[in-house]
């Protein structure tokens, strides 16, 4: 197999969320949160080459990429999934690969044990591939068992859970439910995490209010936020590299301490002011998004660099990753990628 370190790009179709991925796959995070690390260069340095449906790519519209241990990187797309060894792209639908309930790729996620799976997009499947040999876990649903994250467990397992808010474990050869609670449907993507005790938080965003749930001895859960934070709206959650759990609220920044989350005082901000998403440092700390497109990175109790703000965002502007230069990389819809560094500077 061949690889190589050109930069991709799959054309002007492409969504914001295979944007960011294809053009920092080398070298920062894909869209399934992957780390590949390569020799430190400066981003000039990178060739840029767009790749197509003339070149073998299924479709445009890229939803999810990931490279396995042996070096090929996957690509999910609204019209089947490919496998791309740096020259060209060998595609996987239901005609030809019969495991996969659907052709619409909505995940890629790695798993502990180096098996990659492949959540389907409005239905719910879900598929092993390890070995060479793809295996069917869970089979076409509804759109709310669409899996949204793969959680690496301390003891080896994986645990996926769906947008209803269901969770199943993976064991390496078998997948088990171990929740049925689909009650707070719909579960944000990117508002999963798990704390050092095994315990799962995830933010649902049901009837438009936000709210903080927990997998905790089998049970999923509503959360009440207390003291200051009682009665707040529940918008974000992210762990940094010190494995700490920080909840963004229209109430302000919280951190979760001994299994509550309290009030974390921000420099120069009122305690209530909205924080709206957050984003894991890759040196430490978090990005820290308000409203009004406004970000800064936060780290051990203090800003770090200036803050910055995107203007002109017509539809939405969301938080795709940290690049391994210490950007914060966004998608705004419909003009595309847009980076905001530390000191400030917006490009894009």
């Amino acid at each position: 197999m061949r690889t190589n370190t050109t930069i991709l790009r799959t054309g002007a179709l492409l969504n914001w969320h295979a944007l960011i991925g294809m053009l920092w796959t080398f070298g920062c995070i894909s869209a399934s949160a992957q780390h590949v690390d390569i020799p430190s260069r400066s981003s000039s340095e990178f060739v840029i080459k767009a790749w197509s449906t003339s070149d073998g790519l299924p479709h445009l519209s890229v939803t999810a990429l990931a490279q396995t241990r042996d070096g090929y990187i996957w690509v999910g797309t609204l019209a089947g999934l490919a496998r791309f060894d740096g020259v060209s792209f060998k595609v996987f639908t239901p005609q030809n690969c019969p495991e996969l309930p659907k052709s619409r790729i909505g995940g890629l996620f790695e798993g502990a044990d180096g098996t990659l799976f492949i959540a389907t997009e409005r239905g719910g499947g879900l598929v092993a591939l390890r070995d060479g040999k793809f295996k069917q876990l869970l089979g076409a649903g509804n759109e709310e068992e669409g899996i949204v994250a793969c959680l690496r467990e301390r003891i080896g397992d994986s645990a996926f859970v769906a947008q209803s808010g269901a969770l199943w474990r993976w064991s390496g050869t078998n997948l088990t439910a171990i929740s049925t609670n689909r009650d707070f449907y719909p579960v944000l993507p990117r508002s999963v995490c798990q704390d050092e005790q095994g315990q799962i938080w995830m933010v649902s965003s049901a009837e438009e209010t936000g709210r903080l749930l927990r997998f905790s001895s089998g049970q999923l859960k509503l959360v009440a936020l207390e003291g200051a934070l009682a009665g707040g709206r529940v918008y974000a959650l992210a762990q940094d590299t010190q494995n700490q759990i920080w909840l963004g609220t229209s109430r302000g920044l919280a951190v979760l301490r001994r299994g509550r989350f309290v009030p974390v005082e921000l420099p120069d901000l009122r305690s209530d002011v909205e924080i709206h998403d957050l984003a894991a440092c890759r040196g430490g700390g978090l990005w820290v998004c308000r409203t009004n497109y406004w970000q800064r990175k936060y780290k051990a109790g203090r800003w770090v660099g200036s803050a910055s703000e995107v203007s002109d965002v017509r539809t939405s502007l969301s938080i795709l990753c940290e690049d391994r230069w210490g950007n914060l990389c966004l998608g705004r819809y419909p003009e595309g990628l847009v980076r905001a560094s530390e000191n400030g500077a917006v490009s894009g």
